[in-house]
């Protein structure tokens, strides 16, 4: 298959020489504004939890004694 790339750099770009109206810079804003507020919402919904929480979990606890116990039985 040919390479179908083409040079647009400089006056061979399509856009070149024209400005995005206000209008256009408008729409660009609000849609990124909207986007990384997404994103900020996201990082504020994590819950965080401590290392003493985290050890004090009963799942975290519960995985540890089966761990133990699989090694214990290598050994025997």
């Amino acid at each position: 298959m040919e390479d179908k790339k083409v040079n647009h750099q400089g006056n061979l770009n399509p856009f070149y020489g024209h400005r995005h109206s206000s209008e256009s810079k408008q729409k660009i804003s609000d849609s990124q504004k909207t986007r990384y507020q997404q994103y900020r919402n996201a990082l504020n919904n994590i819950q965080h939890v401590s290392m003493d929480e985290f050890l004090q979990g009963e799942s975290f606890r519960n995985k540890v004694a089966e761990i133990i116990r699989e090694e214990i039985e290598k050994l025997l």
